[in-house]
């Protein structure tokens, strides 16, 4: 890591810690837990240091709650493995994503369609219209490639589906 992105990466914690922390905690239900997965977060993050926008950005805020999402989800499932008692998830909301070549109708149409899908497949869906290939999401994720690859397929269908219903009726 360059000088830049040392100090990049220190604002971004220091920004977005609150919001991670936040995150983390609904899924969990743990304030330790949420602390320890928000940690493993920023530590994932720096597997792809060129991916990470400057902390002003809000794709940084996104992919940076899609990570901590996804640890949080993994250390839940953990747990519910062990037997240990946790709450389920609630609340937990896709995030805006910022696609200059739509309008603005069209991009709330396409958001209110990808609100319907699983929130499993969301995060892989806001990770690919970020710019990751599905090799990547699966590295970043610590999801298997063809698990990735089977769910963004899933993902698109569903959401080309929506697309075509609301056409036949517009």
């Amino acid at each position: 890591m360059n000088d830049w992105q040392v100090q990049n990466m220190a604002k971004i914690i220091q920004k977005y810690n609150a919001r991670l922390y936040h995150e983390a905690l609904s899924i969990l239900q743990d304030a330790q837990l949420a602390e320890d997965a928000v940690q493993e977060a920023c530590f994932n993050a720096l597997t792809f240091p060129d991916k990470i926008f400057a902390a002003e950005c809000p794709k940084t805020c996104r992919y940076f709650v899609v990570i901590v999402r996804r640890v949080a989800f993994n250390m839940y499932n953990k747990r519910k493995k062990e037997a240990l008692p946790v709450d389920p998830l609630e609340n937990v909301t896709f995030l805006h994503t910022e696609d200059t070549t739509q309008s603005a109708d069209e991009h709330l149409r396409l958001e209110e369609i990808i609100k319907q899908i699983p929130k499993d497949q969301q995060d892989l869906v806001f990770l690919l219209l970020s710019g990751y290939t599905q090799k990547e999401i699966a590295e970043l994720t610590g999801i298997p490639y063809e698990t990735v690859r089977k769910r963004i397929q899933r993902a698109r269908k569903q959401v080309e589906k929506q697309l075509d219903i609301q056409e036949d009726r517009g």
